[in-house]
């Protein structure tokens, strides 16, 4: 061990964060990985914080944090919505590697079911619950949405499910099933078994197909929604999925999920401030409109109601 020596200059830690400055996760910018700092710029370019290009491209501002922080790359359906927002190729974003490596890689399913597009506002708290919840090392096989029609369930399970962390989650995929009160179960079993490239014929046997994609889901991890459930004997009947998936139901009728033992997050109506701000997101000019009633109970219209 060399002596101490009295003379040696002192470096103190706030002069290293100036020489070698870090981000939000502690690593030195200089050890950036170019697609980060290049997104970085071109997000700024557009005038964007991360929570606005996390809201145009339908991610959580934590995945875009990382993607900047050179933690993760984006999924190449995400490296698509960025390309065409910067109006830039993947290579340009520095991407180009990471987006064909990603789709020569076994393709995550993401089931066409799943409603695009909607606008989680005003419930970012119980978005951010349900998806820790999802995202635990053994999550509960059955968790279930209750509350009146039109509060957000769908919304906000839709919105969860195509976020980027909680399919690094169920690296295999999401399932979608839209029930309602007379369900064609058959139809949507045959559906599941056609994303999942299983060999069903069209006039075969529904428990038939239940056990074939039974013995598909086995060994994997995905994960299930039951969207707007009315009946248990529906409910019951798509219960295929093995140990290793979860399950998602959302209903107007909290007795159901009672039945099933579920882990159950009550949707509660929309406060006023909340019915506002979704006006306010998906109606810019409408602004100028009454206040919602005080009751909380405002629904947004009938075209773009959602469970």
């Amino acid at each position: 061990m060399q002596p101490y020596d009295s003379h040696r200059t002192h470096v103190s830690s706030k002069h290293i964060s100036v020489l070698f400055p870090r981000d939000i996760y502690g690593m030195p910018i200089t050890a950036l990985p170019p697609s980060a700092m290049l997104l970085r710029r071109e997000r700024r370019n557009l005038g964007l914080t991360q929570e606005q290009l996390a809201e145009r491209i339908g991610v959580s501002t934590s995945t875009v944090s990382r993607w900047e922080a050179g933690h993760h790359m984006p999924a190449p359906m995400y490296i698509i919505r960025l390309c065409h927002l910067f109006h830039k190729s993947a290579e340009d974003l520095g991407l180009a590697e990471t987006l064909t490596l990603r789709e020569q890689a076994p393709e995550r399913l993401i089931d066409s079911s799943v409603p695009t597009s909607l606008a989680c506002v005003g419930r970012e708290h119980e978005q951010a619950t349900i998806k820790a919840c999802l995202m635990q090392p053994q999550p509960s096989l059955l968790t279930g949405l209750t509350g009146l029609a039109g509060v957000g369930k769908t919304t906000i399970i839709a919105s969860i499910v195509q976020d980027q962390d909680l399919l690094t989650h169920y690296p295999d995929g999401v399932l979608w099933a839209t029930l309602g009160p007379s369900p064609e179960l058959h139809m949507h079993l045959a559906r599941w078994g056609a994303l999942l490239h299983l060999p069903m014929e069209t006039d075969g046997n529904p428990q038939a197909w239940r056990e074939q994609l039974r013995q598909t889901l086995r060994t994997r991890r995905m994960l299930l929604v039951l969207d707007n459930a009315w009946n248990l004997q529906d409910i019951l009947a798509l219960l295929i999925a093995g140990p290793r998936c979860a399950y998602v139901i959302t209903t107007c009728f909290p007795s159901l999920i009672a039945s099933l033992r579920a882990v159950s997050f009550p949707i509660p109506p929309w406060e006023p401030h909340q019915s506002d701000l979704w006006l306010r997101h998906v109606a810019p000019m409408s602004t100028h409109l009454d206040p919602p009633p005080s009751n909380g109970c405002w629904l947004p219209p009938e075209g773009s109601r959602s469970q």
